[in-house]
């Protein structure tokens, strides 16, 4: 069966298929199909059909069409529509409806994130892309620009090396979050291929149990507990799925080849990866499930604005509650409301694991045994500053007043 005799609505129903089968989030789903839609909407208006030489419409759509026709087109969402790409090769080339060589040359061009980040970069200067490829050819750009990916100290992990490259310039420690979960990528990689259950597909009770005990967790505090009910569990769970470290086949959990590049890799590479996967990929409201959980479900719709108060933080300077850099927060969360100290007691603490944030509180014991505490100071860590800086670059391309306009780019972008 021929590619050009299939509709795109056949090849957009196959696709979904097939995330739905990897059990990805229907956030994450969603996202994906979104951009794939937008593709094959860019195929239609060009009137490139048949779609013959996907590598040559990936290249055309998303280093001249994307950043001409989008009003809101940045740089953050190279990555996001390359992971789509790389995953609707898999769909065309499971169904034969594109040949193995072409499915070779779309992922070569999904490795290449640099050359379309530089093309974002210099579109006001060239606006004909077939002229500006003359000088940046996709297939030697790595070899021939400053910008160049340090494929060495990534050992494979498709990782922007904007987020990489500035981790090596700063001194941090590894963030509390990546101890447990390198160790839980440690404990999937033994086996290949661990039970789930058979109506949720998370990791059976044995599996936690067995992480626990071996780990002295000591967070398995009921014989009767699964995995949703234990959150940091679940959470290593669900970074692991939105990372692409495994799939399910049945009732399996198969863990990827992807693990093994993952921790081979350098700090920086592992901390920038998760980091990518922490911000795109994964729903906030997991991040705790007792406390703040609707809130941290706003913030992230936000999270924009978000990054762009913290970011002008000094990094690993002490900001306390009357400093003018705080305000701006202060103001910023009145709308996440229903307390301030619900988003500064249950919200910000679910960063500090991932070596974002320090928060310092003060205690108090008005009337014994009654106490409570209050956010006192918030530090920015060289870590979150350098996260913060670059994640907060997405709103450069919109108008923070224009509620209508931030609501349906983030949307848009979902």
């Amino acid at each position: 069966m021929t590619e050009e005799n299939i509709s795109t609505d056949v090849i957009l129903s196959a696709f979904k298929q097939d995330l739905e089968a990897k059990k990805l989030t229907t956030k994450t789903i969603d996202k994906h199909m979104i951009n794939a839609e937008n593709f094959y909407d860019f195929i239609e208006d060009e009137q490139m059909e048949p779609p013959h030489y996907y590598d040559a419409l990936i290249l055309s759509f998303l280093g001249d069409y994307y950043i001409r026709k989008y009003l809101f087109s940045s740089k953050s969402d190279v990555g996001p529509y390359l992971a789509t790409f790389k995953k609707l090769a898999d769909t065309l080339s499971k169904r034969n409806w594109i040949s193995p060589e072409e499915n070779i040359a779309i992922k070569d061009l999904c490795k290449e994130k640099a050359f379309f980040m530089h093309r974002f970069d210099t579109y006001e200067t060239t606006t004909d892309f077939l002229d500006w490829t003359f000088e940046n050819d996709p297939n030697v750009y790595h070899q021939t620009t400053t910008h160049t990916i340090n494929r060495e100290a990534s050992s494979g992990l498709d990782v922007d090396d904007l987020l990489v490259a500035p981790l090596k310039t700063i001194d941090f420690d590894q963030p509390p979050f990546f101890d447990m979960f390198n160790v839980f990528l440690k404990n999937l990689d033994q086996k290949q291929r661990h039970k789930v259950t058979n109506g949720t597909q998370h990791l059976t009770r044995a599996f936690w149990k067995e992480f626990d005990e071996t780990n002295g967790l000591n967070l398995f505090t009921k014989p009767t507990l699964n995995q949703r009910d234990i959150p940091p569990f679940h959470l290593l769970y669900v970074f692991a799925e939105a990372g692409d470290f495994f799939i399910i086949d049945g009732n399996f959990l198969i863990p990827t080849d992807f693990v093994t590049d993952y921790l081979n890799a350098e700090i920086e590479a592992q901390v920038a990866y998760v980091m990518e996967v922490f911000w795109h990929g994964v729903d906030w409201r997991l991040l705790d499930v007792a406390n703040g959980e609707h809130l941290l479900g706003c913030l992230q719709v936000d999270q924009i604005n978000f990054a762009d108060i913290l970011s002008a933080f000094p990094p690993g300077e002490a900001i306390k509650a009357d400093h003018p850099l705080f305000k701006p927060l202060l103001d910023y969360t009145s709308h996440l409301r229903p307390t301030l100290d619900s988003f500064f007691l249950d919200v910000l603490p679910a960063f500090e694991p991932f070596g974002l944030v320090k928060l310092d509180y003060n205690n108090y014991t008005p009337v014994n045994p009654v106490s409570f505490k209050e956010l006192s100071a918030i530090t920015v860590t060289p870590l979150g500053h350098v996260f913060f800086s670059i994640f907060k670059d997405m709103a450069d391309a919109f108008d923070d007043d224009d509620e209508n306009d931030f609501f349906r780019l983030i949307l848009d972008s979902l």
